[in-house]
């Protein structure tokens, strides 16, 4: 009977350590993609933008809704004129709704603000670069490796193997990211995933029908925020009622 309580222990703590592990591993390679993009938004050239409005949006969460601050801006280059609601690479959501509103409030419609617009693509612009933020996140997914290193230690495996291990997992990320975004590149350059501000559903919809599904959640997103999960949801119901179109 010790035994099986024993291996039992064993079974549990591998598969607590491993949701911990993959939840890092999810978030290391989010802090690295912000901290990539916000690194990156330092060298774009900055433009004069006009905020035409300035408001709070309600995003449905599973767990009860949050507040997300939406400003939207336009702008002009030499390419065309361009609206954009990105305030910076990372989403922020709040609990309260008076939270999200005295953010929003930094924006007054009409007044005039400075945006990074990217050289490579006019229609993305930015108005905050918190490269901060992606140290942050990357950390907090760092901690989470620090639960299965203390069980592995606890449980007699040398804390230099088990570090070395999720170390190498960093790699994972990484390669995630990498070829999420070389899918990304050849998806804009096909004309199947649209300029910031300017997609819609149907964009979603081609995206699903050429099987980028990842890249349609990430478009879902841009479009109508939230969580993963609720866009994931989202993508997988448009995916269904697309199927019999499809035969």
């Amino acid at each position: 009977m010790e035994q099986f309580f024993t291996v039992a222990m064993i079974i549990f703590a591998l598969l607590f350590g491993g949701v911990f592990v993959a939840f890092g591993v999810l978030l290391v390679g989010a802090g690295l993609s912000i901290l990539r993009d916000s690194l990156a938004a330092r060298h774009w050239p900055q433009v004069i933008a006009v905020v035409e409005s300035s408001n709070v949006e309600k995003v449905a969460r599973s767990k009860g809704p949050m507040f997300k601050p939406v400003v939207v801006y336009a702008y002009s280059t030499a390419t065309g004129s361009f609206s954009s609601r990105r305030t910076g690479f990372a989403e922020r959501l709040y609990a309260s709704e008076g939270a999200a509103r005295r953010v929003a409030e930094r924006y007054p419609a009409g007044t005039t603000v400075l945006a990074r617009c990217n050289p490579q693509n006019p229609a993305e612009a930015v108005l905050n670069i918190r490269w901060l933020d992606g140290i942050a996140v990357t950390v907090f997914g760092l901690l989470c490796w620090v639960f299965p290193v203390g069980g592995a230690t606890a449980a007699g495996v040398p804390w230099k193997v088990s570090a070395g291990v999720l170390a190498g997992l960093l790699l994972l990320p990484a390669g995630l990211l990498a070829r999420q975004q070389q899918k990304l590149r050849r998806a804009r350059s096909e004309g199947l995933y649209p300029p910031t501000g300017g997609g819609n559903d149907e964009h979603v919809r081609a995206l699903i029908a050429r099987g980028e599904k990842s890249l349609a959640i990430r478009l879902y997103r841009e479009l109508h925020g939230g969580g993963l999960k609720d866009a994931r949801l989202a993508v997988e119901e448009m995916q269904r009622q697309s199927q019999p179109l499809l035969r």
